[in-house]
């Protein structure tokens, strides 16, 4: 949590040492904090006044503690109130402009997870991004918190990427001049182009291995490690995956497992139809990562694919084009299935999938359909076993695919 001397200090830069600590006091002692009701009668001409400002300090402050409403009416005045909604104010002085500045991305970025998606698209998307990491504000945690409302994976998904293509376009400079400068967007298409040697670590990897970041100084390198970690959290997935400790109002506490969601995950992937299939091909790398990071054995593998050769289109030519990208990264990253999976047929030119190895694939799916199929007392004594094929039927598809 963050004091009120610290937070004034970052609102009021240009202030000495003597003027933040009478600040503060008055901040402390004198302020209160807006409710949505007390908001409701500020008007634009007030946000000149020191009184509307420590009492949005003082806000600010209280917040970190409990969310209320007024987070959102205060951000969305300021839009409003902002010339192009931008929160440039082109009237004020520029201590009060750079006041307004930081404290919507200070306030923006503490409620971040209570926030509508269009709101958190123009946090990431613009300069508040950059703002905000400069900042000890924990980032990925309170965006975390936007994904705990989801009670399905779709969505999950969704959105996830969404704010991820927001942060692809974010146009602000990091870096320093005469060293390595490069827009939000641009340090994102590099670390997107950088590949690694683990999944978990990349990020930090990009950080050894490439020559721009190298030049960065110590803070501009935390700058940017902490927006590429963000940004790596909703491509890959991992910001939603992780979240394991959150209850919906109303509810009980129930015993929720990973598996769970990757179950969710198989049936989100059954009903793509072939655009959503082109996209999902487009972005393998993140799913092999995925794949990886979650320690999915071969059984799920195995059914990943079964499904993808009930639902890719051998006709189209970029679908194949994915299909054998994405088989040769499964296999460099440790999993068997694939090799002779999708062949070429020069008789025909064209491809085909393997027809052993796909009714090997559905004979195991169809097994593991039927376990499920056993009633609760049966499925719980076999709940340590459940997805595993019978070692017949594994060993037939090892065979096949050796």
């Amino acid at each position: 949590m963050f004091s009120i001397p610290y937070l004034i200090a970052q609102l009021y830069p240009r202030k000495s040492q003597s003027e933040l600590a009478a600040l503060a006091e008055q901040c402390a002692t004198m302020s209160a904090d807006y409710d949505t009701k007390g908001w409701l009668l500020v008007k634009r001409e007030d946000l000149s006044q020191a009184t509307t400002q420590l009492n949005l300090a003082r806000t600010l402050w209280q917040l970190q503690f409990a969310y209320h409403g007024v987070a959102e009416e205060i951000l969305r005045s300021l839009e409003l109130w902002s010339d192009d909604q931008t929160i440039v104010f082109f009237d004020f002085e520029p201590e009060t402009q750079e006041f307004y500045e930081r404290y919507f991305a200070f306030l923006g970025f503490t409620v971040i997870g209570n926030l509508p998606a269009e709101t958190i698209v123009k946090l990431l998307g613009t300069r508040f991004l950059v703002i905000a990491a400069a900042w000890d504000i924990p980032i990925y945690d309170n965006l975390s918190d936007y994904f705990a409302r989801y009670t399905n994976v779709y969505g999950l998904h969704r959105d996830a990427l969404y704010l991820a293509v927001a942060m692809e376009q974010n146009r602000t400079l990091v870096g320093e001049s005469g060293k390595s400068q490069q827009t939000v967007a641009q340090w994102i298409s590099g670390f997107n182009d950088f590949f690694g040697t683990s999944f978990a670590d990349k990020v930090d990897e990009f950080f050894v291995d490439n020559v721009e970041t190298n030049r960065l100084g110590k803070d501009i390198q935390y700058v940017l490690n902490k927006i590429l970690t963000v940004y790596y959290g909703l491509q890959a997935g991992f910001i939603w995956r992780d979240i394991t400790d959150v209850v919906p109002a109303g509810y009980e506490r129930g015993e929720v497992s990973q598996g769970d969601a990757d179950e969710e995950y198989l049936k989100l992937f059954a009903q793509f139809d072939a655009p959503g299939v082109q996209e999902w091909l487009e972005s393998f790398r993140d799913v092999v990562q995925w794949l990886w990071f979650t320690k999915k054995d071969e059984v799920y593998v195995n059914r990943l694919f079964y499904l993808l050769t009930q639902k890719a289109d051998l006709s189209d030519d970029k679908q194949v084009e994915g299909l054998t990208d994405f088989i040769e990264t499964v296999q460099a990253a440790g999993w068997s299935l694939g090799a002779d999976l999708l062949y070429f047929d020069e008789t025909d030119g064209a491809f085909h999938w393997n027809p052993d190895i796909v009714q090997a694939l559905k004979e195991e799916v169809e097994y593991l359909e039927e376990q499920k199929k056993f009633g609760a007392a049966a499925g719980k004594a076999a709940s340590a076993d459940l997805g595993v094929p019978p070692a017949d039927l594994a060993a037939g598809i090892k065979e096949l695919t050796s």
